[in-house]
């Protein structure tokens, strides 16, 4: 008898639910239909205002080099790219250091999906007084820039589960979470 009154009061909640959403849209298409001309040439008009400044933006990330993961060759490079870009992801590495190779693979990955923000890397034995200046004492380190200021510091992998073999989507949550990656201009 139970389930049966547990039955009924789930069905009861899914048919209102159902009854809510269908207002909802009946309500969204009467406002559609009510739209005037000069309401579709407006709608229409901002839309492609909208996406001129995405293409716009799209290419100033381009030539700010977003979308790679480059080398920076000394310290002047390195403060022309941070102060340069909004977001940037910059990785400290060791030319031998296995986990740095590790790190260097999941940031390759994801700059082709976060044109928003600037990935780059730098060799920390040929820059010993910036590693020095930042505190960066682990291999890898990794530092998340936000407008010229550094917001996080990823030392190794204990952030990441403590373990070599995290996944690029693990090194992703941990970005985003830290709001290093975000559009700009959303739809």
């Amino acid at each position: 008898k139970t389930r049966q009154i547990m039955s009924q009061a789930t069905a009861k909640e899914v048919l209102e639910a159902a009854l809510y959403a269908e207002r909802l849209l009946d309500e969204e298409i009467a406002r559609l239909n009510s739209l005037e001309t000069d309401d579709y040439e407006a709608l229409k008009e901002k839309r492609y205002k909208l996406l001129k400044l995405q293409h716009e933006q799209q290419q100033m990330w381009l030539q700010k080099k977003h979308g790679q993961y480059t080398e920076m060759q000394g310290e002047r490079e390195w403060f022309e790219a941070c102060q340069g870009s909004m977001n940037v992801v910059c990785h400290f590495y060791q030319e031998s250091s296995m986990n740095c190779k590790i790190m260097d693979k999941h940031l390759g990955i994801l700059c082709e999906s976060h044109p928003e923000t600037r990935f780059i890397k730098i060799n920390a034995e040929k820059t010993p007084f910036l590693t020095q200046r930042l505190g960066i004492w682990m291999m890898p380190t990794v530092l998340l820039i936000q407008n010229s200021q550094t917001v996080d510091k990823l030392e190794g992998f204990g952030a990441l589960g403590n373990k070599e073999d995290f996944s690029t989507s693990t090194l992703e949550r941990y970005i985003r979470a830290r709001k290093m990656f975000h559009k700009a201009l959303d739809c």
